[in-house]
This record gives structure tokens, sequence and C-alpha cells, in this order.
């Protein structure tokens, strides 16, 4: 299935587009004319109307119908697609739907923040003063309060946004044809993307009344609960500059936390920590720390999960799952570390009344395995010959994946002696573990088409710290600008617009193989991928250089030309050489 922007570039005519500001001479199945983007005598600009493309020799600039409105006439990708979708007669949306809620959506934060300062709410901003917030974070993080008589909803109709815009934000609810505001008489966190912008909120009951104490508003095209952090915005940078991320469950802790210095702390929003979540840190720091209270740090549950986020980013032998490859290849993946706080404390507590306290137990906090063997017998009995056995397979399913052999020897000594039992047994259920669930994992991936490389390293970028995505010389003018929406995106886990098509099923493929490899190894896949399309470019350059030298008789044009062929065949043994290290 083709996607809206190659629909739209099939229906263009490309030659009457840039004819318009160039004088084109026919040349063979091309056309010729003087460079726009350089200062020429020869012309060296030539238009492909079969490839949908054209290409200037002489200063390298190349592309298609898009490239050529936004290098050309400096227009915006949305300012392209629109005047292009026009000539072609291709309909598209009046308003971008997302940019509509989003722009509902700050109108509503600013609203909530008016609200919070006005003398009548001064028992809301007493309630978050008396929490120990000083005015500058409440500032920072734009906490508002959202009136008891919130008719927040009746007031967007009257900046023209309509009933859908405003069900489909999240705001609201709708009950038996009647729509009221979700959040009342609550104060207000807003919940950001990465990116900054509001996409959804979070409110907090004034004193103990008797309802929820905690609400957020629904699910949208730009919000999903699973996959968002509180405070990522705000923490995004330091946790780069750290490489650490910290983890807690509540508003309040982020505040805190970042009023007391911490600034790398995020909070879940009232889940447990999920693959997204998980994800979204491993790219920009190598060590995640999950502030857990001692109640929690006993249930069976939190250690599933605990289980289940060692397993999301283990250490150890991945596949390296690129077009044509095959060998395995060892990485080090983001580690994840556990901090037990202290009994009846959560981390907003500990902070402001010990905060170096808070900053020991963070560099006292310990990898899961550690955690394992530290209180495993807060949840079996050792002494009963079952619990011992299921206390054994636990700990065993988290051994499989320490991959260091020495790690690996040193734990198994430790199980034996708290399980007291001989290491030898503990190594053959480790084995016997170990070959059934690596049995399961997903075998290196065969050879690919080189078509597939576009899709490949777009799930690369989609995993990893985005660089410009203009380093990537695709093949297909749809994977540029789907690179360019990963750049543009809100969050981790927003759609793909429609008009790309299934192009965002197929980078979900391959986003789904990248994921198992560590940040180091996707960092060498990407260049590695970058390397690949840059030779497929080359490649597509020369044959484009020959097709219109055997359409020329010019002998002057011929050398150019020739020139040319040579250079290009000269940068593609660069090419295979780069690739051959």
């Amino acid at each position: 299935m083709s996607t809206l922007f190659e629909d739209i570039k099939q229906r263009i005519d490309l030659v009457a587009l840039i004819g318009q500001s160039v004088q084109l001479k026919r040349v063979g199945q091309s056309h010729r004319g003087l460079c726009p983007f350089h200062q020429e005598k020869t012309p060296s600009f030539y238009v492909r109307p079969e490839a949908h493309r054209w290409h200037c020799f002489g200063c390298g600039e190349h592309g298609d119908c898009f490239d050529w409105l936004m290098k050309h006439d400096s227009l915006s990708l949305k300012e392209a697609l629109t005047t292009l979708a026009g000539m072609a007669g291709v309909k598209l949306d009046d308003q971008d739907r997302q940019h509509r809620i989003s722009q509902l959506l700050e109108r509503v934060q600013r609203y909530y923040v008016h609200c919070l300062h006005l003398h009548d709410n001064h028992r809301a901003m007493q309630y978050l003063l008396n929490r120990g917030l000083n005015r500058d974070t409440i500032d920072e993080f734009g906490i508002g309060y959202a009136p008891r008589d919130a008719r927040v909803h009746l007031n967007l109709k009257e900046y023209a946004f309509t009933e859908d815009e405003i069900v489909a934000s999240g705001i609201v609810i709708q009950d038996e044809g009647v729509t009221r505001d979700l959040l009342r008489d609550r104060i207000i966190f807003p919940i950001r993307s990465s990116s900054g912008h509001v996409i959804a909120f979070g409110g907090r009951v004034i004193g103990q009344q008797q309802i929820t104490k905690y609400l957020n508003t629904r699910n949208s095209v730009l919000f999903q609960k699973q996959s968002v952090f509180y405070g990522l915005h705000e923490a995004r940078l330091e946790i780069a500059r750290k490489r650490q991320a910290v983890v807690v469950e509540g508003y309040m802790d982020v505040l805190a936390a970042h009023q007391h210095g911490f600034t790398n702390v995020v909070a879940t929003l009232g889940t447990s920590i999920t693959d997204s979540h998980l994800r979204q840190l491993s790219a920009i720091a190598d060590d995640i720390v999950l502030a857990m209270d001692a109640d929690k740090a006993g249930q069976s549950a939190t250690w599933r999960s605990l289980q289940k986020a060692e397993e999301t980013l283990r250490d150890g032998a991945t596949s390296s799952v690129g077009p044509r490859r095959s060998a395995p290849v060892q990485g080090h993946a983001s580690q994840v570390r556990v901090m037990r706080l202290p009994d009846g404390l959560d981390p907003d507590d500990l902070i402001r009344n010990d905060a170096a306290q808070w900053h020991d137990l963070l560099v006292e906090a310990k990898t899961v395995v550690d955690f394992a063997m530290d209180h495993v017998a807060d949840r079996y009995n050792l002494n009963d010959s079952e619990q011992s056995a299921a206390a054994a397979a636990e700990i065993a399913d988290t051994l499989v994946w320490v991959s260091n052999p020495v790690s690996r020897a040193h734990y198994i000594q430790k199980a034996a002696d708290l399980l007291d039992v001989d290491e030898s047994d503990v190594r053959e259920l480790v084995n016997r573990r170990s070959y059934v669930q690596r049995g399961q994992r997903a075998e290196p991936v065969d050879s690919r088409d080189e078509s597939e490389w576009d899709e490949y390293t777009l799930a690369l970028l989609a995993t990893t710290a985005l660089p410009p995505a203009g380093i990537c010389e695709f093949s297909k003018t749809a994977s540029a600008h789907f690179a360019q929406w990963l750049q543009d995106r809100s969050c981790a886990d927003e759609p793909p617009p429609e008009e790309f098509g299934d192009l965002g099923t197929r980078v979900a493929k391959w986003t789904t193989r990248v994921s198992e490899l560590s940040n180091a190894d996707r960092s060498r896949e990407l260049l590695q991928a970058r390397n690949v399309l840059h030779r497929q470019r080359l490649f597509s350059e020369r044959a484009e250089v020959l097709s219109v030298l055997r359409a020329t008789d010019d002998p002057t044009e011929r050398a150019t030309l020739a020139q040319r062929y040579s250079a290009v065949s000269g940068a593609i043994v660069a090419a295979d050489a780069a690739l051959a290290r």
C-alpha cells in the first residue's frame, strides 16, 4: 500500500512544477536547466519525470516534489503537503486533529493556572504550600486548580473548539447525554510530553474527601497512561547528563525531588513500570533506579514486575536484527536497580526531611538480582522444601540473563549459600532454565531485501536518541518525512499519522526486533544503516548520471558527467570500505 506522500508524488507533473521557476530543456528522457541553488553557467540540474526526482550534479541538491517546495520555496513539510495535495486533487482534513487537541489542552492549562492564583482559591494554593512546595516549583511545573463548579468544556466552545474535539481530549465525561468536566475541585498537575507539550492532566482532591484521591484525564490520541512519565520533560536533560533516571510513584514525589535538586526524577501515573517506560528511559539513561517503599518491596507482584524490567533491559547476547544480519553481538543494556525506602516513608517525606539519606539510599540501590537475593526470605519460607524450590526457580530465572560468567558464578554461589544447597545444584537449575528461556528468544533475522533498510533505519531512530533526520539518505520520500515526524512527535507511543499508510506497521515490525539491542549496539547499527543508505544513494546517483550521459551528445556536458560518474564511483568504493570495517 502506498502512502499519501507517494500517491501525491505520482500525480504531480514534476517538470511542470519545477518549470515554473527553472527554464528546462528536454535531453533524452530527462529535462535540464540551470540549478537555482548555486551559480553556474553550464546546466547541471536535471529533472527525471519517470523517477519523480530532480538532481543537480553540480552542488548535489536533489529530491522530489516535496523537497523542491521545501528547499526552493522554503515551505514546511505541512505546507508542502497542503500545496501539493491541492495540485494533485487529493483531499486533506482542514484541521490537524492532534494539533487542535494540543491547542485545546494548552488553553485549558492556562485556565487552571489562572484559577489557582485567584484570591477565591487560596485554599488550593495553601494546600500546596503546606505540602512544602515553593512558588518557583509551582510555576515551573505549571500546577493549577480546577474549581468545584468548573465548566471548562463550555468555555472551550467559545474558542471554536468542537464537542468532538473536547471529548477526544479526555478532559470531560459524558453521562446519559450530559457532558461535564472530569476534574473538579482538584489540584491540577499538567502531564507533558518529553518535548514539553501538555497531553493530559492529573488531579488530586484537596483534603480527605471520600472520593478517588488521584484522577487522570482519559486516554486520547496524545496520551496513553501506561507509557507516559510525569516530569520527564523537566528531567530529561539531567537524566541525559547523568545517564541515570530515578522512577517514583507520585506527583508530589517528583516535585519534592526537583525542588531539592534531584532533577533526574520522574513518576509513573499510577501504573507499574512498563516496557514502554523502560524503552524511553534506556534511550537516555544507563542506570534506572526504582524507588520502592518497604511494603511493596515484599509483594510478589512487585517482584514479578522487577523481573520483567530486568528481562526488558538485560545484559547479554542479543540477535543483531538488521537486514542481511545473522551474527550475534554482545551488548550492555541499561541496568535496573532498586532503592528500598525506609518503613512508612515515601520519597516526598524522605527528601523533605532528610535529603542526605535519600542520596545515600540512591547510591546504595541494588541490582534486581541482588535485591532478589537479599529479600527472597521475605517472600518464601526457606525451611519448607516446596517454597525453597520455588525460590530457587525464581532466582534461576533471573540468573539466566546474567551473561558475564564471573558475575553468574558469584550469584550461583550466593544462591547456594542462601538456599543451603550445593553450587552444582543451582548451576544445573540455571542451565536448564537457560536452555528453556533462551530457546524461546527470537532467532537472528535472515537476509532481507535492501528496500527494507529504510524501515530498519527508522526503527533504530525510533528507539535511539535521535540525530538530525537529514543525515539519513533514505531511498523513499515517505521514509524521510517519517523520520522528521519521529523527531517532532509528542511522545514515544504517539501513533503515526494516517498519511504514512502501512509504513508505520512495517517500522513497528523492526522496532520490536531492534528493541532487543543495547543502547551501544543500536548506535552502532544506526551508523551502519546510515552507511548502507549512503551507499544505496550513491548507486542511485551513478545510475542517474549514466542515464543522462547516454542521452546527451554535447561534448562539454559528456565530459562533466563523466567526471561526476568517476567521482561517484570513487565514493562507492569508500562506502564499501566503511561497511567492511
